[in-house]
């Protein structure tokens, strides 16, 4: 998994720290319907947006929402991934969930 990634042309900053993955959007017009974060294999809460109506944004993402990291192939390598709904001007942190022993 990669610690940080930048998408300059879109605006875009990705980086995760111990089991949190925050994703920013920092473009002031274009958001991105569908985008993909590689992450391990594992499901992940939703625990801040900033796009809620909480933090003066206008709701276009579902807030309590899970994610579920699927397998994919990318550049002939088996990765597991969660596709994202990125709004302009807003953010968002994810939470793996600690899996039960």
């Amino acid at each position: 998994v990669r610690q940080m990634v930048v998408a300059d042309g879109a605006k875009i900053l990705v980086f995760c720290r111990d089991s949190l993955f925050f994703a920013f959007n920092f473009h002031p017009t274009q958001s991105y319907a569908d985008w993909a974060i590689t992450v391990p294999p594992g499901e992940y809460d939703l625990k801040l947006n900033t796009d809620s109506p909480a933090f003066g944004g206008q709701g276009r993402i579902v807030d309590g929402q899970t994610f579920i990291a699927l397998p994919e192939i990318h550049e002939a390598e088996r990765v597991h991934r969660i596709h994202l709904y990125l709004p302009a001007r807003t953010a968002v942190v994810l939470a793996r969930r600690r899996i039960p022993r």
